[in-house]
């Protein structure tokens, strides 16, 4: 767990890295989003069914399918960096527990890599249920695994400050 500590201008640099990646990722889901495919990059995540898929993928055009193909091979950089960061804060926490949940936002990264594959076939015609499905699941699993590491923060914070105003 060396790798996590990092000094504070390492920190403000990966935060910095992070929010640029945020808004790289904004950008290319902006050419994302229409009537069908409302939450850009995510409803194509979510689409459950291949149905669903492939209505997200005809409603775009060739410049928003360059785009969903631009934002799949980022995100790849991009879970590295939200991963790392997350970790850091993690690792930051006193919990012995912490361990579990630097684990966690790590397998939250690997199922977003499963999915990003599943999504890439998709998009390189592909069109398979299969992929729909590993797509979905591997989204579902990956939020979920995010959003109890976030959950897990945002107590840990709240314990802090119970703690210091005592």
């Amino acid at each position: 767990m060396k790798l996590l500590n990092v000094n504070k201008n390492k920190f403000v640099l990966i935060l910095a890295i992070l929010v640029v990646s945020i808004v790289i990722m904004r950008f290319f889901d902006s050419y994302l989003k229409n009537e069908i495919c409302k939450n850009g990059i995510v409803s194509f995540e979510l689409a459950k069914n291949l149905s669903v898929s492939k209505n997200i993928i005809n409603s775009w055009n060739s410049e928003a399918k360059t785009f969903a193909n631009y934002s799949l091979y980022f995100d790849f950089i991009f879970l590295t960096i939200y991963s790392f960061f997350i970790a850091i804060l993690i690792h930051k926490t006193k919990f012995r527990i912490k361990k579990v949940f630097i684990y966690t936002i790590f397998t939250a990264a690997f199922f977003d890599i499963i999915e990003n594959v599943a999504l890439l076939n998709l998009t390189h015609n592909n069109l398979n249920q299969l992929w729909t499905s590993i797509a979905f699941y591997s989204a579902t699993i990956k939020f979920t695994l995010i959003i109890v590491s976030l959950v897990y923060l945002i107590v840990s914070v709240f314990v802090k400050l119970f703690k210091t105003n005592r």
